[in-house]
């Protein structure tokens, strides 16, 4: 677990484990990384897009979902 004031943050402080002797960094794709965070999370980067998702469940018995808002921003400084 990594306590950290944002989200950006913590993936700076996490210490990713190895599989089996492969190291999970060398999967990283090439270009930039893209952070999703939900509103009212502190990402410590700028918003780059916001998307509006309808998948609350408000209720499974009549297929009903509310909105939540989700935001995008690259790691790298690019987009």
């Amino acid at each position: 677990m990594v306590s950290a004031p944002s989200v950006r943050e913590a993936l700076e402080k996490a210490q990713f484990a190895s599989l089996a002797g492969f190291d999970l960094r060398a999967l990283r794709p090439a270009g930039p990384s893209a952070l999703y965070w939900e509103e009212g999370a502190q990402a410590g980067v700028e918003v780059r897009h916001t998307f509006v998702r309808r998948d609350v469940p408000l209720s499974r018995r009549r297929w009903q979902f509310d909105t939540r808002r989700e935001h995008q921003a690259a790691l790298d400084g690019e987009a």
